[in-house]
């Protein structure tokens, strides 16, 4: 995958701004990516738990909004 020229151009200016090379600005933004998602919970276990429901009636009261 390459960049864009207007995304070249403005790490270039970024880079000289910072004093420091590209290719760290492109980690450090990786870094901030990946620590970002990476603290969201995707798990789903447990999820009614403190709502217990009956998942036949839950289901039929599903069922019945399409009626």
């Amino acid at each position: 995958m390459t960049l864009t020229e207007e995304q070249v151009d403005a790490l270039a200016e970024l880079s000289e701004s910072k004093k420091s090379s590209r290719a760290a600005l492109i980690r450090e933004a990786i870094d901030c990516y990946l620590e970002q998602f990476s603290s969201i919970d995707v798990s789903a276990f447990g999820l009614w738990k403190q709502d217990p429901v009956d998942s036949l009636e839950f289901e039929e009261s599903i069922r019945n909004e399409w009626d």
